[in-house]
């Protein structure tokens, strides 16, 4: 995988404090999460919630540049949070999503064993992002990607959302 694909972008004050349970024990074929409102029919808008107006044109400044798509405009897709629960075995595994880029949010990261692990498309090669606590990892949304099982005794929240580009 090509290293300059994958983005970090670090929103520095930008914390959130998102709803417990608004779904407890989500789970499907893919994946256990705590919480989450990835499925809920309401659609929660988390990216406008937890970033300011300047970090979202610095996110927005920083996607067209760093993908070269700087004629394009940039579109928001969609939002949600997942939790993993601690000492819960809570997980996502391997998929990827229906967009130019994926995003995750670290809102709580308390234990470096559960960062985001990406699969390499040519070698299948399991990557490991350097990401703490405020970070927000890009990367496209294509590639594979997993949440680790939490059995540590901190809590794992994040906020996801899919970033297109259009004409």
């Amino acid at each position: 995988m090509n290293p300059r694909r994958v983005g970090y972008f670090d929103l520095g004050d930008g914390e959130i404090e998102p709803e417990p349970n608004l779904l407890n024990g989500y789970g499907d074929s893919n994946a256990f999460i705590s919480n989450s409102d990835r499925l809920e029919p309401f659609d929660t808008d988390w990216f406008e919630f937890s970033f300011s107006r300047r970090d979202v044109q610095r996110y927005i400044s920083f996607v067209k540049r760093k993908y070269n798509c700087r004629k394009k405009r940039v579109n928001i897709a969609r939002t949600w949070y997942n939790q993993y629960g601690k000492q819960s075995g809570s997980q996502h595994c391997f998929h990827n999503h229906p967009c130019d880029i994926a995003n995750v949010y670290y809102v709580e990261l308390g234990d470096k064993s559960l960062r985001t692990i990406l699969k390499d498309p040519i070698t299948g090669e399991e990557i490991v992002p350097r990401v703490r606590e405020g970070d927000l990892l890009t990367f496209p949304g294509y590639i594979e990607h997993r949440s680790p099982k939490n059995y540590t005794t901190n809590r794992k929240t994040i906020v996801a959302f899919d970033t297109n580009f259009l004409e």
